[in-house]
């Protein structure tokens, strides 16, 4: 591991005063000179399915440590290619309903060298769905997953959200909706699907 890089990307969250003690437990094992840096990846994994939750200060400590390549810095641990974003697939295994952990494995997946459509697209779009916010993750994945075999889920998930603000944005509502009417207008099945979104929303 480049520890001074891995302090780096750290911060505040390398010293261990200024962590709980679940993160402080994580830390240890990050920082152990007797652990290769896979090893250190699969303790951390074994270490959480005793856990019942995965602690804000822990999550802050894996997101900022274990990232992959963002920008010119690089890894800080030295494995295999991919191996940080199966980390953190199977994180999110062991909490399939926490959305940080959807989006982080989503993310993890996307920008590495083992990125999968079919993994990533639909970790994205279940952290929308409990978030209830089609805006959490930010106008360049959507791109992407509209782009992509997933397209009308999202696209589903992004007419809840507007529905749902209906009378508020009726204009917003009625140009997302005229839009898909029209873009699945032969597809039977779908149009069925956005129908009931709308009768779910629409003002009485």
């Amino acid at each position: 591991m480049n520890e001074t890089l891995f302090r780096h990307y750290l911060g505040a969250f390398a010293k261990e005063n200024s962590v709980c003690e679940q993160c402080k437990t994580v830390r240890s094992i990050f920082f152990s000179q007797d652990l290769a840096d896979q090893e250190k990846l699969d303790q951390t994994i074994a270490f959480f399915k005793d856990e019942e939750e995965l602690e804000h200060d822990t999550f802050i400590f894996l997101k900022r440590g274990i990232r992959g390549s963002y920008g010119p810095d690089g890894h800080a641990l030295e494995v295999a290619p991919g191996s940080e974003a199966k980390f953190w697939f199977a994180i999110q295994l062991l909490y399939p309903n926490d959305a940080r952990l959807l989006f982080a494995a989503a993310d993890a997946n996307l920008k590495s060298v083992i990125s999968d459509e079919e993994i990533y697209a639909p970790l994205f779009i279940k952290g929308m769905f409990l978030k209830e916010n089609v805006y959490e993750i930010g106008g360049e994945i959507g791109a992407i997953l509209l782009a992509g075999k997933y397209r009308f889920d999202y696209q589903l998930l992004f007419l809840e959200q507007i529905l749902k603000e209906w009378e508020q944005y009726p204009k917003d509502a009625e140009e997302e909706i005229n839009e898909l009417l029209a873009e699945y207008a032969f597809d039977g099945e779908k149009i069925k699907f956005i129908q009931l979104i709308i009768e779910k929303y629409k003002p009485v």
